[in-house]
């Protein structure tokens, strides 16, 4: 796959929305997925699966987050790594959440994800 970027800023990536309440700026690699989450309050992210394995790290904020039978509250510090095919949720915290994620194989849906209007992020010197 021909590139013609390899270096990006969160102020110029155009957001797109995963999820109800989950804004993302993403970009790809051939062979992972990249994305910096910027999470509402209280966004519920509905019960899925999917083929990739999927590597986070919470840097502001809390989640309450459920893989397979596992259940935890996390906060700012906090990472994870869900296998390929585990079910998994999350809930952000009262003041939303800035998550930082990573998928192998890349999230090939989430390149037909509309572009937003370009805004400021809130991370990292945001609000």
């Amino acid at each position: 796959m021909k590139r013609s970027h390899m270096f990006y800023s969160l102020e110029t990536l155009a957001p797109q929305d995963v999820f109800t309440g989950y804004r993302a700026r993403i970009f790809h690699g051939d062979k992972i997925t990249f994305a910096v989450l910027e999470v509402e309050p209280h966004a519920q992210l509905p019960g899925h699966s999917h083929r990739n394995e999927q590597v986070g790290l919470l840097v502001r904020g809390e989640l309450t987050f459920n893989v397979g039978d596992e259940h935890r509250i996390l906060h700012a510090g906090a990472g994870w790594v869900i296998p390929a095919h585990a079910p998994h949720d999350a809930t952000a915290g009262p003041q939303g959440a800035i998550v930082i994620e990573t998928w192998a194989p890349p999230r090939h849906d989430f390149r037909d994800l509309a572009l937003l209007a370009p805004v400021k992020p809130m991370w990292p010197d945001g609000t």
